[in-house]
């Protein structure tokens, strides 16, 4: 599957906070996602098409080589094929030496162009599976991790009791669902709807992630103050409240600055 010639991936912009979705569509449409994000399983919310745009230019535009993906869906799908072209694009480098060394030999790190997707429910993973493009199938790695109450700090969270052994340098927070989450802390449980998602994972992993990982939250407004409120490294943290995401991102490096440049 290939990106239609006359629509040019790589001009087209898409300003976070001013995305309409009609402009996401468009975007979709020329990227030639759109034929896999029309039918889903019974239960399965609809793409939010603003989300999946902003998601897909993201990774293109930063060049992103390896994603942590909480919480399966219609951005598996949008992830990987962003990774695909981020993988053409790596390709093409390789023939231009020069430019190839400056951008730092990307996508050379372990488990490059796989999107790992984690989730706590066998079910959303088995519907996903039904929807994964074949030719996108090498880029996903779906995996099944329960997901238990635990502490952070003394303070109440919860933690997938697998993670994938990777270093990405996206991720993507969108899960798991508080229903999924087991055990209690203190006799405090998510299955009490009112509760809200808390997931720490991203604490436990912040020593090991290198400069310029940019985490994505998807709404979970309380989940990114914890967070906010408990990393410990140098992130540039902003909420977008148009359309309810917040980044945070990992003061990049020089070399980071470069790739940019050259791509």
């Amino acid at each position: 599957m290939m990106t239609p010639k006359n629509f040019d991936l790589y001009k087209f912009k898409i300003t976070p906070n001013k995305i309409n979705s009609w402009l996401a569509e468009r975007y979709l449409k020329g990227a030639g996602l759109m034929q896999f994000l029309q039918s889903g399983n019974k239960g399965q919310w609809g793409p939010a098409y603003r989300d999946l745009a902003r998601l897909h230019q993201i990774v293109v535009k930063r060049n992103s080589c390896n994603i942590l993906e909480f919480g399966v869906g219609w951005s598996t799908i949008v992830l990987a094929d962003a990774l695909r072209l981020n993988e053409q694009r790596r390709n093409s480098l390789k023939q231009k030496s020069h430019v190839y060394r400056q951008a730092g030999n990307i996508g050379n790190a372990t488990h490059s162009f796989q999107v790992f997707s984690v989730d706590s429910s066998s079910k959303w993973i088995e519907a996903c599976k039904e929807t994964i493009p074949p030719h996108l199938e090498k880029y996903i790695q779906l995996v099944y991790s329960p997901s238990e109450a635990g502490l952070f700090n003394g303070r109440a969270c919860h933690f997938h009791k697998l993670l994938p052994d990777i270093v990405p340098d996206f991720i993507y927070l969108d899960g798991p669902n508080p229903k999924d989450v087991q055990g209690n802390v203190h006799g405090m449980t998510w299955q009490n709807t009112d509760r809200p998602v808390m997931a720490g994972d991203i604490l436990l992993m912040e020593p090991i992630l290198h400069r310029g990982t940019l985490v994505l939250i998807d709404g979970r407004n309380n989940n990114a103050d914890f967070l906010a409120n408990n990393l410990q490294r140098s992130w540039t943290i902003r909420h977008h409240k148009l359309d309810n995401f917040t980044t945070m991102e990992l003061r990049r490096s020089w070399r980071q600055v470069l790739r940019e440049k050259y791509l």
